[in-house]
C-alpha cells in the first residue's frame, strides 16, 4: 500500500493509502473516533470505527480509504482500516 502525505488526500480519492505522523488531537464520540493526523506537510482527519486510546502526540500508521467530507480539514478524510502505535 502506497504511503501519501496529508496534503495529498484529494488526488486518492475511493482509494486505500496509508498516512504516517503524529496525533494532533483525538475526539471519541461513542462508537466513532475522530483523530487529526499530523505530518510535514499538514493535517488530516481520520474516522475510526472503535474509540482509540492513544494520546496526543503519538506516532501511528494508519491505512484505510480515501472520502470526501466538507468539513474535514482540506475537504479529504481517510476512513481507517487498520491503525498501529509506532512510538
Amino acid at each position: 500500500m502506497q504511503r501519501i502525505l496529508t496534503n495529498e488526500l484529494g488526488a486518492y480519492m475511493d482509494q486505500e493509502v496509508k498516512l504516517c505522523g503524529w496525533i494532533h488531537r483525538i475526539r471519541n464520540l461513542g462508537a466513532v473516533s475522530f483523530v487529526i493526523l499530523r505530518d510535514r506537510r499538514g493535517t488530516a482527519q481520520l474516522v475510526c470505527n472503535e474509540q482509540q486510546m492513544f494520546s496526543a502526540e503519538s506516532v501511528i500508521s494508519a491505512s484505510g480509504r480515501v472520502a470526501a467530507n466538507p468539513k474535514a480539514p482540506g475537504g479529504y478524510e481517510l476512513q481507517v482500516n487498520d491503525i498501529q502505535l509506532l512510538s
